[in-house]
């Protein structure tokens, strides 16, 4: 399988093993189906972070777009001068079923996450979120 230029994985997933005999369509809808059953915890995961979820399509793409103060920001070493900047990068996005990550719309790079779990960790690295 290609990952693409510039895409990465984000490591074996503990509750979405890979499977070698399973088809391509079987893995797909096993993701999503995972991913599902875990929204309500993902939210609430996300509201205690000051991250907003959503979920479109019937759970196939999920949105999390990271609403932080500039104070927050400041109070994270971000410089004053990239306060503005940074506010407008915080989105990130998620296909459960092709277990895409990407940020800022970058579409050719991204991480390869098959659950939850792995989409949680790249949020906390990339924004810089403890837990």
């Amino acid at each position: 399988m290609s990952e693409g230029k510039g895409r990465r994985k984000a490591g074996h997933s503990a509750v979405v093993p890979f499977r070698p005999c399973e088809g391509v369509f079987e893995r797909h809808y096993r993701r999503k189906d995972v991913a599902w059953r875990l929204h309500r915890a993902a939210g609430e995961w996300c509201a205690e972070h000051g991250i907003r979820m959503t979920v479109h399509n019937a759970g196939h793409h999920w949105t999390f777009a990271w609403v932080c103060s500039e104070e927050e920001l400041l109070s994270r070493g971000v410089i004053l001068e990239t306060v503005r900047q940074k506010r407008r990068h915080c989105l990130a996005e998620w296909w459960p079923s092709s277990a895409k990550l990407i940020f800022d719309k970058l579409w050719r790079g991204g991480v390869h996450c098959d659950g939850w779990l792995q989409v949680q960790k790249e949020l906390c690295k990339r924004w810089n979120i403890q837990e």
